[in-house]
């Protein structure tokens, strides 16, 4: 007879816990360290959550600058401001990384929040908005810095990976957080939403951010005139655009002067720089980088807007079907980021950012040779395919080369010189191309109508700008329901036709700029630097 112990040993196998992946390790290892990565990660949260009440993706700004052409000028020159206070909290970041500014930073956006909780329209509620747009785009780069200081190696690519992920995970909900209730409906959950953030940031903060570190004064200077080097790169790219007034457009001559100057008066600030190799960018791989940000941003941004749209006004689709329709989109960059980095091992990054901006442009050129009222839906998928993955291609490796070309001690400026081309580029694309199409389709339109009553012209065309206009508003599925029929096949020829002339506009421009993208990038730009910067690659040869 067998005799009962009291050892559970021997009845109950041993229970293991699952083991921690060694590079989530690696992040927590030091508790300081897993500290400042949590102030990090939450503080992009609050700037990600900011609510961009202005933000040319929505629905009603679009319609605002449809029905109002005047309204395009106002948001690219408030894109450009963005983008340039980017580059202003990168160097702010860089000279004057005192914990304060950062605390101060998160501490007014609450403030800007509660603001737009209070106040729904009038200048307050305008001025809360841009305020806290200033302080989102001084907190990103702060806040990236301070990973960046506190981490090395492969642990600080995941730890910057992150980041990135929580700032556009919280980017993507900011939006549908300001519409949750329609496009006119209450904006109490994005604001809501954005003082819980910012204030949990602000405290959290308090205890666990520490100084960036800061260059001397002479190195300070020196810093300082790279961000306005960039800042004149940047707003010299907006030259290529203008907005939709023609190449006499007045914007663009000002775009032109503005980035001109700015690049002369970096160039003065620099003159009274000393030791000139340290913390030395090199500029003409950044200067790429940043055209090549802007070139793809402008073209993934604009299609991946209008076709949207353009399956509402012309597949009847709902905006949430509309919205699922560029999934292969959406397929092509989680498929092609891994195979990226495949790649990077294995080619120069010449052919390789050359070969992503030239796919970008030829997936906008067989959109619009696709593009037709007839056309059925899997005619769409392979150049969503190839937008998505030529702006992943491109992306990653300019990324790279940012990041490959911008030494340690210059964070801040790494993360929003990474930040401020794409970000510009974005806004600048779907700004100007809702305009055009919309400018185009109602030419288009007015032409067809050639011969009749100007008074009959006059209406008809109000008629469709009324459509326009409304596209993804709650009163759209009304008017289509009462525009008679052969009013409906015009107005799908008229945007069919603008949309597939801005799109063969967007991918030649895209194709040209890969082959211009070809003789910036040197034949021989180490990838292999990358979260490895030249002061870190001159201690390990020491």
């Amino acid at each position: 007879m067998q005799v009962l112990t009291a050892d559970p040993a021997r009845y109950h196998r041993p229970v293991s816990r699952l083991p921690v992946p060694g590079i989530i390790r690696d992040l927590y290892r030091n508790p300081a360290d897993g500290r400042t990565l949590l102030v990090a990660v939450i503080s992009l949260a609050a700037a990600g959550l900011d609510p961009r009440a202005f933000h040319p993706g929505l629905v009603s700004v679009q319609a605002a600058v449809r029905a109002r052409p005047e309204a395009e000028q106002i948001l690219l020159i408030a894109a450009v401001v963005g983008a340039v206070m980017l580059l202003v909290g990168g160097v702010l970041g860089d000279v004057d990384g005192r914990r304060r500014l950062h605390l101060g930073a998160l501490g007014v956006l609450v403030v800007a929040g509660v603001s737009g909780l209070l106040f729904s329209d009038g200048p307050v509620f305008l001025l809360g908005r841009l305020v806290g747009a200033a302080m989102a785009s001084l907190i990103l780069p702060f806040a990236l810095a301070g990973i960046a200081v506190t981490y090395r190696g492969v642990a600080r690519a995941t730890a910057i990976g992150v980041g990135y992920a929580v700032y556009g995970g919280a980017s993507a909900v900011a939006p549908v957080l300001l519409t949750l209730f329609g496009p006119s409906g209450p904006r109490w959950p994005a604001f809501a939403a954005s003082i819980v953030v910012s204030t949990a940031a602000f405290a959290i903060a308090r205890r666990g951010w520490r100084d960036l570190p800061s260059p001397s004064r002479p190195q300070g200077r020196r810093v300082i005139a790279t961000g306005m080097w960039a800042a004149g790169i940047i707003v010299t790219c907006m030259v290529l655009l203008g907005s939709a007034n023609g190449s006499n457009d007045p914007l663009r001559i000002a775009f032109l002067l503005l980035g001109l100057g700015t690049l002369g008066l970096a160039a003065v600030v620099e003159r009274g720089a000393k030791d000139r190799e340290a913390l030395q960018v090199e500029r003409r791989p950044v200067a790429m980088a940043l055209f090549v940000g802007f070139i793809i941003a402008f073209a993934q941004a604009m299609p991946l807007l209008q076709m949207p749209l353009y399956f509402q006004l012309l597949s009847g689709y709902g905006p949430i079907l509309a919205g699922i329709a560029i999934t292969p989109f959406v397929i092509a960059l989680v498929i092609t980021g891994p195979v990226t980095g495949i790649l990077l091992r294995r080619l120069s990054p010449r052919p390789l950012i050359t070969f992503g901006v030239g796919v970008v442009g030829a997936g906008n050129l067989l959109l619009a040779i696709v593009l037709a009222p007839s056309a059925s839906y899997l005619s769409f998928i392979a150049p969503f395919a190839l937008i998505g993955s030529g702006f992943v291609i491109a992306t990653t490796v300019r990324t790279a080369i940012i990041f490959a070309s911008v030494p340690r001690g210059l964070p801040a400026t790494a993360a929003a010189l990474n930040e401020a081309s794409v970000a510009l580029g974005t806004r600048a694309g779907l700004v100007v191309g809702t305009l055009v199409i919309s400018t185009l389709a109602l030419s288009t339109y007015a032409d067809a109508l050639a011969g009749q009553p100007q008074g009959t012209v006059d209406v008809a065309v109000a008629s469709f700008q009324e459509l326009l206009t409304a596209i993804g508003t709650p009163g759209y599925g009304a008017l289509v329901e009462g525009a008679a029929g052969a009013d409906r096949l015009a107005y799908a020829a008229a945007y069919t036709d603008a949309v597939r002339t801005m799109l063969l506009a967007t991918g030649i421009v895209t194709v040209g700029s890969a082959i211009v993208t070809w003789f910036l990038v040197r034949s021989q730009q180490p990838l292999t630097t990358v979260w490895e910067h030249r002061d870190e690659r001159v201690e390990a040869t020491a």
